[in-house]
C-alpha cells in the first residue's frame, strides 16, 4: 500500500505541475509582444482577412475560451497547426521524435557507462593520487556550466578539428535506403556500422549544439 501511495502521490504531483506549466507558458504566450496571424498572413492582407483567420483559429475569443479550446485540443490529440511549418504539430513531432530518442537513449548510455566507469576508477584508487586527480577533474566538471563545455567541444571538434560534422543527423549520400526513421537502431541491425559511427557522429555535435543554445 505505501508503494501504491507513493506512486499515486507522484503522479498527482506531476499532473499538477503539467497543469501548471500548460497555464503559465499559454498565458505568456498570449502577452508577449508579437501576434502569430501576421506570421502566418501575407503582407497585404485586408483587417477582414485578419478578422476571418483570426475568428478561424479562435484567437478572437476570450483567453479562457482560447484556453480550454486549446485543453479540449490535447485532450482529443489535436496539438494544432505549425505557424512556421504549416503542418499539424503531431505530423512535426512523430517526424522528429525517433532522432529525438535515440540522442536521449544514447546520451544515457553513454552517461551511465562513463559515470560507472569514474566512479569504479575512484573506488579503487581510494586514499590515492589518482582519486584526488578524479574528485578535482570532477569539480573543475561541476563548476563550469554546460552550455560552456558544450559550446568548447563544438569549437574544438568541428571548427578547431573539424572531425565531426557540425550539421545534420547523417551524410547525405549515406541517408538511403532506411526503412524507418530510427536511422542509428536500422543501421545497427542491420549490419552497416559505419553507417551508424556516421550517425553517433552527427547525434554527439547535435547534442552539444542543443546545450549551448540552452544556456542557465
Amino acid at each position: 500500500m505505501l508503494l501504491v501511495t507513493v506512486v499515486v502521490n507522484r503522479l498527482a504531483m506531476a499532473l499538477i505541475t503539467l497543469a501548471g506549466v500548460a497555464v503559465v507558458v499559454f498565458v505568456l504566450l498570449r502577452v508577449v509582444p508579437g501576434d502569430p496571424i501576421s506570421m502566418m498572413i501575407s503582407p497585404g492582407a485586408s483587417p477582414s482577412d485578419i478578422l476571418a483567420l483570426k475568428a478561424h483559429y479562435g484567437l478572437d475569443a476570450p483567453l479562457l475560451t482560447q484556453f480550454w479550446i486549446w485543453v479540449k485540443g490535447v485532450v482529443t490529440g489535436d496539438f494544432g497547426t505549425s505557424i512556421t511549418l504549416h503542418l499539424y504539430v503531431t505530423e512535426v513531432l512523430a517526424s522528429r521524435l525517433p532522432a529525438t530518442l535515440e540522442l536521449a537513449v544514447l546520451a544515457l548510455v553513454v552517461a551511465v557507462g562513463f559515470g560507472g566507469c569514474v566512479a569504479i576508477a575512484g573506488t579503487l584508487m581510494r586514499r590515492t593520487a589518482g582519486e584526488t586527480a578524479i574528485d578535482g577533474l570532477n569539480s573543475i566538471m561541476l563548476a563550469v556550466p554546460d552550455f560552456i563545455w558544450a559550446l568548447a567541444l563544438v569549437l574544438l571538434f568541428a571548427v578547431a578539428l573539424p572531425i565531426l560534422p557540425l550539421t545534420g543527423r547523417i551524410d547525405p549520400d549515406l541517408a538511403q535506403g532506411f526503412h524507418s526513421r530510427f536511422y542509428l537502431i536500422e543501421s545497427i541491425l542491420t549490419g552497416r556500422f559505419a553507417v551508424a559511427g556516421n550517425i553517433i557522429q552527427h547525434m554527439a555535435m547535435r547534442r552539444w549544439r542543443s546545450r549551448c543554445r540552452s544556456p542557465p
